[in-house]
């Protein structure tokens, strides 16, 4: 998920074993990072796969900004990259009009 410019503390106790388990897992990524995504996807209170999918486009949009050459080539006026995240938007906006119906 993009990290907003603002972000607020929050604690929770965790029992041992969870504890355990965000410690291994977070193994490769920070913490941190992970139980954040892991509450947006709850917080989003669809089925998994649309969570997921959600994300997907999310990390998608992360790449695509960070590549310097999508950056650079302008079309119509636009950078590439703004383009291609223009249209994961639509994707993202598509879902949540399903959700509502």
């Amino acid at each position: 998920m993009e990290t907003p410019k603002r972000m607020i503390p929050y604690s929770v106790y965790l029992t041992e074993e969870s504890f355990n388990k965000v410690k291994e897992a977070a193994k490769d990524r920070k913490a941190a990072s992970m139980v954040r995504d892991a509450i947006d996807l709850f917080i989003q209170g669809n089925k998994p796969y649309t969570a997921g999918y959600k994300k997907a486009l999310i990390d998608a949009k992360k790449i695509i900004k960070k590549q310097e050459k999508m950056t650079s080539i302008h079309v119509g006026g636009k950078s590439l990259s703004k383009i291609i995240c223009d249209e994961i938007d639509k994707l993202k906006g598509d879902l949540d009009d399903k959700k509502k119906t």
